[in-house]
Formats: C-alpha cells, structure tokens, sequence
C-alpha cells in the first residue's frame, strides 16, 4: 500500500473535511474574524487529522508488510490464517474473522474429503484382494485345459492378475507413506521375482531375460521397487517380438546404483519421449505395436517421484528401448 493508495481509501473522509472547514471559514468571513482566527482554527483542525493520518498509514502498511513476508514464507498459502496476526482496524478484523471461518470450512471440507477417499481406497484395497481368490482358483482349473491352449490362457490370467494389481497401486500411490518401509536390500532378488511375474509372457514369445549377477544393495522399498520393475519389464515384453533378448544390467556409479531394462522391441518415436509418463498416454505403439493402458508407465514416474529415485528413458525407433531406475547412495527415508 502506498500513501497515494491510502490517502485515495481516506478520500470521503478527506474531502468530508475540507467542505466542512471551508464552510466554517465562510461564516467567519462573515462575521468579520480576522486571518488569524481561520489560520488559528485551521491549525487545531488539521494538524491533529495528519498527525493520526500518518500513525493510522504506518500501523496498516506495517500490518500489511507483515502480512506479505508471512505468506511469501508458507508452504501452504491457505495457512495464513492460522499464522497472521489479528489486524487494529475494523475491516481488517471482520476479513480476518471471516477468513478464519472459511478456512475452517475448507478443513473440514478437507477432512470429509479424505475420509470417504480413504473409504474408497479400503474397497479398492479389499476388492483386489477378493478377486485374487477366483484367479488363484482358474490358474488351477488351467491343468484341465488341452495343452495347445494353456499357456494362452495362463498368460491371460497373468495379465489379469497384474491389471489388478496395478489397480491396487494405482490407489495405494496417493497415500504412499502409509504403506512404506525404507531399509537396505540386495536387488538382484527383486529383479528375479519381478522377471518371475512375467514368465508366461516371456515363454510365450521366448524371449531370453539376460541379468548380471550382482550383490549390489540399493535403500529403499523393496516392495515398491518390485512393482516398479515389474511394470517395466512387462512393458518391454509387450513391445519386444519373437525370440529376442531382454538385458537388465545392475551398474554402480559414483554417486547411484542403476538398474537398466534394456529390450530389443519396436522402440519408441522421438517426438513422443516426453510423454511416455503422462497418465493414460498410450502413443503410436499402444494403437499399431501392442495394447496399451497408458497406467503403467505413469504409475512408475509418479512411485519413483515418492521414493526419490529417477526413472529414465532412452529409446530409438526400430532399434529397443532402455528404461533406466536410478537409486542414489544412501537412499530417502521419507515420502514427500
């Protein structure tokens, strides 16, 4: 706020004032009181007006910068409620009630949100669970099946199995830290029970998965880490064809560990890199290539964000593709 800003706010009063005086000044001219008289008057009148018009101005623009520099320090700009310091004057104290109401209602509003998100995620969270009995009892009922369709239909449970899974991430991902368990692990078991997941798709095509041993450790959570993989890998059998080779190298640089899926499939166009990762972007692969949700991939950049890990991909067309997971020394011990 600037004087020409508050004296423009005080401008009814102001000119109220001069009329006023201006009027009385008329009525001594009248009665025939000398200059000194009106000067006398106007002394009494108007040095005590400025003089509160200057403490008025210095409290409010003092009011005002504070306000400022508090809200430039939040996170959460709708905090400054909490945090502000009531206001001397009228206006400032009615906004600064009504501030405070709003801002419990949106809590609350907040609260009410996140109780039936959360009831929603307990469903989903349950739902997965359920429907993993029925699929666990039609893998069963697959040694009745003749060979020649058996393995189709393993595969195609599989990939049930995993569209639900991911459903189930999916959800879990909003609320990360409640499902979270950072320690130190070998990673070369994840990688293997990541590859297993997809051993019906990889014999279906006969594809060759070639690891490196390693008994490299990374710090994070295996769980989420084994998900991650798990997509990755399945998306380079998706896109990769008859009898080629699937690399997954375990390199330790300097400053990270990382984990590269390398495949030999169809490859990615160079325009359409940078968006991959974005939710239910399936690109020209997943209309002409192979069936794509666009989930997948989106699901891995947004859980490697939580954990603090890079994702990264390289790709040339007609050439494969290398998705790298990168795990810095020493890992993250939270989720943001």
């Amino acid at each position: 706020m600037t004087w020409k800003q508050y004296l423009v706010d005080k401008s009814t009063f102001i000119v109220s004032q001069l009329l006023l005086y201006c009027g009385i000044i008329l009525l001594l001219t009248i009665w025939r009181i000398p200059p000194i008289g009106a000067f006398i008057i106007a002394l009494l009148w108007f040095f005590p007006l400025i003089m509160y018009f200057v403490y008025d101005y210095w409290r409010t623009i003092k009011f005002y910068r504070e306000t400022t520099q508090t809200l430039a320090k939040l996170d959460r700009a709708y905090l400054l409620p909490v945090v502000m310091k009531q206001p001397h004057f009228l206006a400032g104290k009615m906004s600064y009630e009504w501030l405070k109401i709003s801002n419990r209602s949106m809590h609350e509003q907040v609260k009410l949100h996140e109780q039936e998100n959360n009831t929603y995620q307990e469903y989903v969270a349950t739902w997965v669970h359920e429907v993993k009995t029925p699929l666990a009892a039609a893998n069963l009922l697959t040694k009745h099946v003749p060979q020649a369709n058996r393995l189709e239909m393993k595969q195609q449970l599989q990939a049930v199995e995993q569209y639900v899974e991911q459903a189930l991430y999916y959800v879990k991902s909003t609320q990360a830290n409640q499902d979270y368990h950072v320690r130190n692990f070998l990673i070369e078991p994840i990688i293997r029970q990541a590859i297993q997941t997809q051993a019906f798709a990889l014999r279906a095509k006969n594809l060759q998965i070639i690891l490196n041993e390693t008994q490299t450790s990374v710090v994070s959570d295996p769980k989420w880490v084994k998900f991650i993989l798990q997509q990755i890998i399945q998306n380079a059998c998706q896109y990769s064809e008859q009898d080629q080779n699937i690399t997954i190298c375990v390199r330790q640089e300097q400053d990270n560990v990382r984990v590269e899926v390398i495949d030999q499939g169809c490859g990615i166009a160079k325009h359409e890199l940078q968006h991959v990762c974005k939710k239910g972007y399936t690109g020209s692969n997943g209309r002409e290539c192979a069936p794509s949700t666009g989930i997948g991939l989106y699901l891995c950049q947004r859980l490697t964000n939580k954990l603090h890990l890079q994702l990264t991909i390289m790709s040339q067309q007609g050439v494969g593709t290398t998705v790298s997971l990168c795990f810095p020394h020493g890992g993250h011990q939270t989720l943001d």
